[in-house]
């Protein structure tokens, strides 16, 4: 039978097995928003190179050099 936990309030939770399953699909979860976040933070850098040379592009065509 699995084994149950009883909080403090006495209700129970699902057993040790769940319990870890649940932990370790939660750290997936967060490594993998990490890793996605590192990817996006990188993108956005890019993006701001990007958005800079553009807008020195377009100063140059404005004042017509």
């Amino acid at each position: 039978m699995a084994q149950k936990f009883v909080s403090g309030d006495g209700k129970t939770t699902p057993d040790k097995d769940v319990l870890l399953l649940y932990v370790s699909q939660l750290k997936a979860n967060i490594s993998a928003l990490e890793g996605g976040q590192a990817k996006l933070t990188a993108y956005l850098e890019v993006m701001k190179v990007q958005l800079k040379e553009m807008e020195e592009k377009l100063r140059k065509t404005e004042s017509g050099v």
